[in-house]
């Protein structure tokens, strides 16, 4: 099959539009089913493609992991999960509820370790998100609620990360958070500073 530059066919394009339509990719997966586990050079497969935007449709995104379920726990070269992908990306409710639901469905070992072993907790993606919803915020919250105690590598909680954020509902995201776990609030990152001294 046809291959772009960075190793991605037309199912993988077509995933990737921004308003990509669900009757052209069930088309080409029917014209070539053994291409739901192809990757491009970044290791992305069409699930990765389209969770990219946050106009996707949840429709979409079902079709891609229905035709390959362990979509959900493959990582491309930045170490990423679908999951991580869209909610960087700003994705709907509808769509990281569909990745988050298919990720735990698809995983014996526990919530955190499958999560942690890439790069994070989708609730750190989210937190530094510049167009942040509290709603799905909140959502990821009540998903995984230890999560907003968790640190990464650099000692960063997501309270770190939302006060570090300049998003509209920056606000109402740092007071869901404090509210979840307050003695965050005074809690310091590895260069010794509170989530207050990131603002």
């Amino acid at each position: 099959m046809v291959q772009d530059e960075d190793g991605r066919i037309p199912l993988h394009l077509a995933f990737q539009s921004e308003y990509a339509s669900l009757g052209v990719v069930e088309f080409l997966f029917e014209k070539y089913p053994e291409r739901a586990q192809s990757r491009s050079l970044f290791e992305e497969l069409s699930l990765h493609y389209a969770v990219h935007h946050a106009q996707t449709s949840v429709e979409v995104v079902k079709f891609s992991i229905e035709t390959y379920p362990n979509a959900v726990n493959v990582t491309d070269t930045d170490g990423m999960l679908s999951v991580h992908i869209a909610c960087a990306a700003n994705a709907s409710l509808a769509v990281i509820q569909l990745s988050l639901i298919a990720l735990m469905a698809t995983n014996s070992i526990t919530m955190d370790l499958a999560l942690l072993i890439t790069r994070g907790l989708p609730l750190y993606f989210y937190a530094r998100s510049q167009n942040a919803s509290a709603e799905i915020l909140q959502h990821l919250l009540e998903l995984y609620p230890g999560g907003v105690h968790l640190v990464e590598e650099f000692g960063m909680l997501p309270l770190h990360y939302a006060c570090d954020s300049h998003h509209p509902a920056r606000l109402e995201i740092i007071r869901i958070l404090t509210e979840a776990a307050p003695h965050t609030v005074i809690q310091k990152c590895t260069s010794g500073r509170t989530p207050t001294q990131h603002t």
